[in-house]
């Protein structure tokens, strides 16, 4: 998936409803998401420029656990 593919299932959604991560099949859980950042982010600015654009990955990271999913969700 890349983040146009992302942007392109959410744009019908409510702007203002919140996101959550859906997670673990077998014992499906729910947590936030904490933030969102990629490896070129954490890296100094003078190693960025050497940094070869086509190893971005964006990274969606958990957050607080929020509970179970919704067992409408599980399948």
């Amino acid at each position: 998936m890349t983040v146009s593919d992302l942007i392109e299932m959410l744009q019908n959604e409510d702007p203002n409803a919140k996101v959550q991560l859906g997670y673990q099949p077998n014992y499906p859980l729910a947590s936030h998401i904490d933030s969102v950042t990629t490896i070129r982010d954490s890296l100094p600015r003078s190693t960025q420029e050497n940094y070869e654009e086509s190893l971005d990955i964006v990274y969606i990271l958990e957050g607080d656990q929020v509970g179970y999913l919704p067992s409408a969700l599980w399948d």
